[in-house]
């Protein structure tokens, strides 16, 4: 039995249920199944691509806000993101020794799937190494960051840092919910502005721009423009844009329709009621939730090689195991 003391709603958990609902149980109801440390090393444990987006965003976010303090428009980010990947990768060496030799892994510092399995793989980082620079070389280049420099950096919200609390909602009847459900909601947007008439809300993207991504990307920012909703920015025309960063990508921000925002509420309310149906609260005597109990049974595993060979919790999930050697 996992369980958790409270659930929330975001992009990446609603994908992450309908992907694998056990890797789902793995990443947010811990507490209580027999590999309880284990699962909540595993939590951190990270792929290449997404240290990689971590860093493109995180250096997007720091030329942003120099921008916004100092009107200087930063050059050459590639480079310092290049020196923090570096080091991310020993940090990782390090930390994967460690749990080899069979000892309690520090409870900071990074840790890539691929050291834990295969050891040093190059061909890994150095793709890493290259989406990295591309995406900030993209970014520099950009139609987007020629707009932002010539936008009133005063018209921006805060770009938020890693100390920030994240962006959220909470779902009420007031922005479309049928029930005041308490669910927190998260929104992370990566920059939101007013300009002119309209309120954007950007999102920035390293992967690959298919057709799928997009359409995944634009409901991910609709559901991001609940939180402008909330804080009464709909007077003005609300936009979204998610930015791949590649070569040539347009500046081009969408309008969002009430129809969108009301598919974005009905998916929410839809993931919540599904999620629920699996699990038993249990309650204080006062009637307040004490915590959520999960079954493992009723999450079960969704073994394909594809997704299996780069899980996180492949190491604690038979089926994956299975698929994958089979493969």
């Amino acid at each position: 039995m996992g369980s958790a003391r409270n659930r929330s709603w975001s992009f990446s958990r609603q994908n992450l249920f309908q992907r694998c609902p056990r890797a789902f149980l793995f990443q947010y109801f811990p507490w209580g199944e027999p590999e309880q440390d284990l699962l909540w090393f595993l939590k951190r444990v990270k792929t290449v691509p997404l240290l990689v987006g971590e860093l493109v965003h995180d250096s997007i976010s720091l030329a942003l806000r120099q921008l916004k303090e100092t009107h200087f428009a930063a050059k050459g980010l590639h480079v310092m993101a290049n020196i923090q990947y570096e080091a991310k990768l020993k940090s990782s060496l390090r930390v994967a020794e460690i749990v080899r030799r069979g000892c309690k892994a520090p409870g900071k510092g990074t840790v890539l799937s691929h050291h834990l399995s295969d050891g040093k793989r190059s061909s890994i980082e150095e793709a890493g190494r290259e989406t990295l620079e591309e995406s900030l070389r993209a970014f520099e280049a950009s139609e987007a960051w020629r707009f932002l420099q010539t936008t009133y950096p005063q018209n921006w919200l805060p770009i938020a840092t890693d100390s920030d609390d994240k962006p959220h909602i909470i779902a009420s009847q007031g922005l479309g919910f049928r029930q005041s459900i308490g669910l927190r909601v998260y929104t992370p947007y990566d920059l939101a502005l007013s300009t002119g008439g309209d309120f954007i809300v950007v999102d920035w993207k390293t992967g690959k721009r298919t057709e799928s991504a997009l359409e995944q990307v634009r409901k991910q920012t609709a559901s991001y423009c609940l939180w402008a909703l909330d804080r009464k920015y709909a007077r003005r025309t609300l936009r979204v844009q998610p930015f791949f960063l590649v070569p040539g990508e347009q500046w081009d921000p969408k309008v969002v329709t009430n129809a969108q925002l009301d598919e974005v509420v009905a998916d929410i309310e839809q993931h919540d009621a599904a999620e629920l149906e699996l699990l038993r609260a249990e309650s204080y005597t006062d009637g307040t939730v004490k915590q959520y109990v999960a079954d493992r049974g009723d999450f079960p595993a969704k073994p394909m090689v594809s997704v299996c060979s780069g899980c996180k919790f492949l190491t604690v999930c038979n089926e994956g195991k299975e698929a994958v050697a089979v493969a």
